[in-house]
This record gives structure tokens, C-alpha cells and sequence, in this order.
């Protein structure tokens, strides 16, 4: 399964909760059910409400934001392949480790989020996550998820 446009940010809505402004991402660019994978695509908008105080003279992403948008992508990529008696369950966070914010993302940026599932263990799924820009890693970490039994 994969394509130019496996869905739109209105697809991306019937799949999890989240709403603007705090909906971080605009388009699922692939899905891999045998690589376990999926890619986002955050388009980081030059007028975004967190660049009025992150910072007025130097405006960046915040870094938990972009950890958020990586878990966002990652539960698409679980509802997208969960069971259907789940479907419609909260997907919380669980924990994030090993992260690391390797290059600043500035206004109107655009974001590649891949999310990799390393493993699934009931409830709980763990993915290998990164962010990009351009072609260079911004952020990486390793999130824990839940759904809601």
C-alpha cells in the first residue's frame, strides 16, 4: 500500500481525534503494512500560532510539537491497521525515550514524519520515529503508545 496520496487532512480526521490548532499533520504520503512504516507530511505554515513567543526574533518549531507530530503519525498508522473493534478508542501516549532534536525547523518548513512500528504488544505499540526537512534528520525518538482497551 503506498501512492503519492494515501490520504488527505480530511481522511487523517476520520482516522484520530485531534483537531487545528493542534492537528499537525496535512497529508499520510505512504503506508507500508509489510515494512511496518508509515510518512506523513507536516507543512509548517510561516504564520503558525507558537512562532508569535518561539521565539519572536529567532521563530522555531518547538521541539515538543514536533514530537507530537510524530506520535500523530503514528496513530494514524495504528488505526490505519488495528483492529476494527478499536477503531474509535483514544490513542494516548505512553512514554517517548531516546529523543533527540538534531536541526532547529523554521517557519514554512516542510516536515516528512516516518513513523517504523518496532513493536506490538496488546495494547501497546512502539515505533521508531523521525522528522525531516530538506533531506536532514530534525528529530528522532522512539514513542510508546497506547489504545484504550
Amino acid at each position: 500500500m503506498g501512492g503519492d496520496i494515501f490520504l488527505d487532512k480530511e481522511g487523517i480526521k476520520a482516522l484520530i481525534p485531534h483537531r487545528d490548532p493542534f492537528l499537525f499533520l496535512d497529508e499520510v504520503l505512504e503506508v507500508n503494512r509489510e515494512s511496518r512504516s508509515i510518512v506523513c507530511r507536516w507543512d509548517v505554515s510561516p504564520d503558525a500560532w507558537f512562532f508569535q513567543g518561539h521565539f519572536p526574533d529567532f521563530p522555531i518549531t518547538p521541539g515538543v510539537l514536533i514530537v507530537e507530530s510524530l506520535a500523530q503519525a503514528a496513530g494514524v498508522y495504528a488505526m490505519l491497521t488495528v483492529d476494527r473493534e478499536y477503531h474509535n478508542r483514544p490513542f494516548f501516549f505512553a512514554s517517548i525515550e531516546k529523543v533527540k532534536f538534531k536541526r532547529p525547523v523554521s517557519p514554512g518548513a516542510q516536515l516528512r514524519l516516518q513513523a517504523v512500528l518496532i513493536k506490538k504488544s496488546m495494547n501497546f505499540w512502539k515505533f521508531d520515529t523521525e522528522a525531516s526537512a530538506g533531506g536532514e534528520v530534525c528529530a528522532e525518538a522512539v514513542i510508546m503508545a497506547t489504545i484504550q482497551a
